[in-house]
C-alpha cells in the first residue's frame, strides 16, 4: 500500500488538524469531520491484543460501512451503522473473524454486491510460507456464504510460486475480479489478474483458466490499482521498476479485454508505459469516470502526490493539468496517495499519508481540471491525526452524498481507525 518513512510536518498542517478536529456544525464545510458520525466523525478500534490494521473499506447502498483487515492473524470484517456504531445484525456483534488455515490471513480489500453479500480479497498464509490469493464471501448477516465455492472461501492455485492480492471489484454480471502480483521466482514480480464466477470458480472464459500474469519489463510491476469498465474490460496500474530499466521507475497501466487479453485499443498494445516525472514514481490507485476517462494516483520523487488522467484510448488527457499529469506538494516533507474515489461530478477524492511526527493521514479533493478544490476544507485537503505513531489512510469510499469514509491504520498498524468527512 505504498508505506514510506515520513519526516516532521509543518506547523501549518498541525494547525489544520486542530481546526478540523473541532469544527462546529455551523461552520462545517465539505472535507470537515462529520460530527454526526460516531460523535466526532472518527473512531478507533482494537479488536485483538495483537496488530489490527484496516486495509479496505466499502459503503453499502443503505449507507452502512464495511471495513476489513486482520486481527489475531485472521481475516477481520466489521460493519458499522450510519451513525458509526457497530451493526449487531452482522455476525451478532458487528464483527467477523475468518481463519483460512495455518499462517496469517490478511484481508486487503472489500466490495459489496448488489444483493448485499460482501466479498473480501485476502492474502492467505502471509509471513509464513507461499502467499496465495484468497476470496471470502459473506451473507448480509455476516455468515459465510455456502453458495460460494461450497463454504464461502476459495484460495487460488495458480502457476506462480506465490501471489499477493491488492484489490477486488465486482462486474455487472456478478463475476469477481482481483488484481495483485505474481512472483514466479528469482525476484521477478508480474502483474496478475484473476476472474471468478459468481459461484467462486476460476472463470475459464478469462485467459483459459481465469488467471493472467503479464510481464512488462525486468523487475517489479505488480498490479496495485484495479477498475472494471461497464463493458467488462479490466484496468490495472502500478509502478515499473528494476535493474536495466531506463528510467528505473515508470508508470504502468494495463487494460485487458473481457477474455483476458491485452486490449490493443488501449494505447495501441494494451499498455501505457511511460515516465511522467524525473526519478521515482509509483502508482497505487485508480478510478474510472462516467466519461470513460481513467485517473491513476500515487507518489513521485521527493514525496510529492502524483495524479494522471487518461482518455478512453489511453492517451494523456490535456484538459487535466494541461498535460494529463498533476504533481502536488502539500505542506510537509513527503506524501503518498494510497487510494482514490471519483465523485459523480468528476472530482477526485484521494487519501494517503503525509509527513508528521511518525506520519499522519490526509484526504484531498481535486477539481476536474486537476487543481486542488479550495471548497474542500478551505484549501483542498484535510490532515487527520489519530496517534503519536505512524498513521496512514489505506482506502477511501464515497457515500451517496459524496461524504468520504476513510480506513486508516493507526499507531504503526496496532489499531485501525475510521473517519467520515462531509461531502457536497
Amino acid at each position: 500500500m505504498g508505506k514510506r518513512r515520513f519526516r516532521t510536518v509543518s506547523l501549518t498542517v498541525l494547525a489544520w488538524v486542530a481546526v478540523v478536529a473541532t469544527a462546529s456544525p455551523a461552520s462545517a464545510a465539505p472535507g470537515d469531520l462529520d460530527l454526526s458520525w460516531s460523535g466526532d466523525g472518527r473512531l478507533v478500534a482494537n479488536p485483538s491484543p495483537t496488530y489490527d490494521p484496516a486495509y479496505g473499506v466499502a459503503v453499502q447502498d443503505d449507507g452502512k460501512v464495511v471495513v476489513v483487515g486482520v486481527a489475531a492473524g485472521k481475516i477481520y470484517v466489521a460493519r458499522y451503522l450510519t451513525d458509526g456504531t457497530l451493526d449487531s445484525a452482522f455476525s451478532g456483534d458487528g464483527k467477523a473473524l475468518t481463519d483460512l488455515g495455518p499462517g496469517t490471513d490478511v484481508a486487503v480489500d472489500v466490495a459489496v454486491q448488489d444483493d448485499g453479500k460482501i466479498v473480501v480479497a485476502a492474502d492467505r498464509n502471509r509471513f509464513s510460507g507461499a502467499v496465495r490469493f484468497a476470496l471470502v464471501r459473506y451473507n448480509a448477516d455476516g455468515t459465510l456464504d455456502p453458495t460460494f465455492s461450497g463454504d464461502g472461501r476459495v484460495t487460488a492455485d495458480f502457476p506462480g510460486a506465490e501471489e499477493d492480492v491488492r484489490e477486488v471489484a465486482i462486474q455487472a454480471d456478478g463475476k469477481i475480479v482481483i488484481a495483485g502480483e505474481s512472483r514466479p521466482g528469482q525476484g521477478h514480480v508480474l502483474t496478475a489478474v484473476a476472474r471468478y464466477t459468481a459461484g467462486g470458480v476460476p472463470d475459464p472464459t478469462f485467459s483459459g483458466d481465469g488467471y493472467r500474469a503479464v510481464d512488462v519489463g525486468v523487475g517489479y510491476e505488480g498490479g496495485q490499482g484495479l477498475a472494471v469498465q461497464p463493458d467488462g474490460r479490466i484496468l490495472t496500474t502500478s509502478g515499473l521498476r528494476g535493474p536495466g530499466i531506463q528510467p528505473e521507475w515508470r508508470t504502468v497501466i494495463l487494460r485487458f479485454t473481457v477474455n483476458g487479453q491485452l486490449d490493443p485499443s488501449w494505447s495501441g498494445d494494451g499498455r501505457v508505459v511511460r515516465s511522467v516525472v524525473a526519478g521515482f514514481e509509483d502508482l497505487h490507485a485508480m478510478g474510472l469516470g462516467d466519461d470513460g476517462t481513467v485517473v491513476v494516483a500515487g507518489e513521485g520523487e521527493g514525496g510529492v502526490l502524483l495524479l494522471q488522467r487518461y482518455l478512453a484510448d489511453g492517451t494523456p488527457d490535456p484538459s487535466f493539468a494541461g498535460d494529463g499529469v498533476q504533481v502536488t506538494n502539500l505542506p510537509g516533507a513527503a506524501e503518498v496517495i494510497t487510494s482514490l474515489a471519483r465523485q459523480a461530478d468528476g472530482k477526485v477524492v484521494v487519501a494517503g499519508a503525509m509527513a508528521g511526527a511518525g506520519g499522519r493521514s490526509f484526504v484531498a479533493r481535486y477539481l476536474t481540471d486537476g487543481t486542488l478544490d479550495s471548497g474542500y476544507s478551505g484549501d483542498g485537503f484535510t490532515p487527520i491525526d489519530f496517534s503519536p505513531g505512524r498513521d496512514s489512510a489505506t482506502d477511501v469510499a464515497l457515500q451517496t452524498d459524496e461524504a468520504a469514509v476513510v480506513a486508516i491504520t493507526v499507531d504503526h498498524d496496532r489499531r485501525y481507525g475510521l473517519v467520515r468527512l462531509l461531502g457536497s
